[in-house]
């Protein structure tokens, strides 16, 4: 009977997860913004005349070169890639309200195996997400935060400016925090 008790819970609560992720991501879908990219590696927002002052700032970051450093800092980070929509593991990537542009790092100690063509993000080792603005970043960061602790719980995060920096919640607590030190120190 206890069994049944905490199976069912577990499925309520996993289904009150879905539909949190489902209202915040209609919710977040639901306005648009112009979009200015360089290039597939580096990017930068542009906004409308009328948004507020705080979404006029965003910082650009080059998503290659800060993936290669990644990778030249921890011997255990095995691969990396930049986000396009076919390998985009969560198919937001350029829409309204979600990332603009994105990569990932595959981080063997997470035990994660990464197979040809897969679409693999964050679990595999972490990810780094770049907002359109500030104001976006931080509704990121408020459903991440959300889940943590709870049966999706994505690992640690930090936000810097318009990006959102993510760890696999596989890696031990002091391997995450040594790998988002070390990207916040590189965005700053």
């Amino acid at each position: 009977m206890k069994k049944l008790f905490l199976f069912s819970l577990g499925v309520l609560l996993l289904i009150a997860f879905l539909f949190i992720g489902f209202y915040i991501g209609t919710k977040r879908n639901s306005k648009s913004s112009d979009l200015k990219t360089s290039n597939t590696n580096s990017v930068v927002s542009k906004t409308n005349s009328s948004d507020t002052q705080e979404k006029t700032k965003a910082k650009e970051v080059d998503l290659k070169s800060l993936m290669e450093r990644l990778k030249s800092k921890f011997p255990a980070i095995r691969e990396t890639k930049i986000y396009t929509e076919e390998n985009d593991p969560y198919d937001m990537l350029g829409k309204p309200k979600w990332y603009i542009a994105g990569a990932a790092f595959w981080d063997e100690r997470t035990n994660y195996t990464v197979t040809e063509g897969e679409k693999w993000g964050t679990a595999a080792g972490g990810s780094v997400a770049v907002y359109r603005n500030k104001s976006d970043a931080v509704e990121g960061a408020a459903m991440l935060e959300a889940a943590q602790g709870g049966v999706l719980d994505p690992g640690q995060f930090r936000r810097v400016d318009n990006i959102l920096i993510r760890v696999s919640r596989d890696l031990t607590n002091s391997q995450q925090v040594e790998i988002l030190n070390y990207l916040e120190s590189q965005l700053n």
